[in-house]
């Protein structure tokens, strides 16, 4: 669960596709993400752990809850919903935008199909995100379905695919330096600290947690989800690949995905 919850830093390099000076701007994001770190996570903890003795805090309360309702502010729990909420709506909003920017990524390069490289007149990838939106409603039907364990099969299976993408970040990382010392690419200012070493310590640590999904029956589901969804993920790359390469204008507008 710890793992889930920094789900998203990723985004940093979606993003920096579209930003003007990313020079300036991906430093400063990056390094603006430990002091949120520091300030949200940790700082949170020391608050909460100054106030309440570790051994009282109820695993079926929320501890922000338990500090408001210490602390004598009415309606804690409906405090602490509102932020959730919030929270929940900014990861959806993030979520959408980064899929919907991917699939219509992988649609140009020929790598996924090809409508989902439509854009609309506002030069959105309307197609992509609808998609998108729609896969969302498997968690509603889960949520009818098995509603005590959705939440933990989700966020279980979801942190597969994250750690899969931290890894290859790793991975191509590497790649990147080793092209830079064979002056087959541009060195950057901005480095990786501890590089080589802290990519091969990354991917190690990222499998030690995948390793401890296995642990409990309800995050197990996602070892079990995973090859399936792997092996479906390349069936569909292979035949996307094995295409002819197919040159047509999808979208609506006429301006390119700014």
């Amino acid at each position: 669960m710890v793992m889930f919850g920094f789900q998203g830093v990723e985004l940093i390099g979606v993003t920096a596709g579209e930003a003007e000076h990313p020079e300036v701007v991906l430093p400063r994001a990056t390094n603006s993400i430990i002091y949120r770190i520091l300030i949200f996570y940790i700082g949170s903890m020391i608050v909460i752990m100054s106030l309440i003795p570790w051994n009282q805090i109820d695993p079926r309360m929320s501890p922000f809850v338990l500090v408001f309702d210490r602390m004598g502010i009415p309606g804690a729990a409906d405090i602490v919903n509102l932020v959730v909420i919030t929270a929940a709506s900014s990861s959806c909003n993030s979520g959408l935008y980064s899929t919907g920017r991917m699939l219509h990524a992988l649609s140009e390069i020929g790598q996924a199909p090809l409508a989902l490289g439509a854009i609309n007149r506002r030069h959105l990838p309307a197609a992509a995100i609808t998609v998108s939106a729609a896969l969302m409603l498997v968690g509603v039907l889960l949520n009818f379905l098995v509603p005590d364990q959705v939440f933990i099969w989700v966020t279980s299976v979801a942190l597969i695919g994250t750690l899969w993408t931290w890894a290859i970040i790793m991975l191509a990382h590497r790649g990147y330096k080793k092209a830079v010392h064979e002056g087959r690419a541009h060195g950057v200012s901005f480095r990786m600290p501890g590089a080589p070493l802290a990519n091969w310590l990354v991917v190690g640590f990222l499998v030690v947690v995948a390793a401890l999904l296995s642990v409990e029956p309800g995050t197990r589901v996602a070892l079990y989800v995973a090859p399936i969804w792997f092996a479906l993920l390349g069936l569909a790359y292979v035949r996307m690949k094995s295409r002819p390469r197919q040159h047509m204008d999808v979208s609506v507008g006429q301006s390119p995905l700014p």
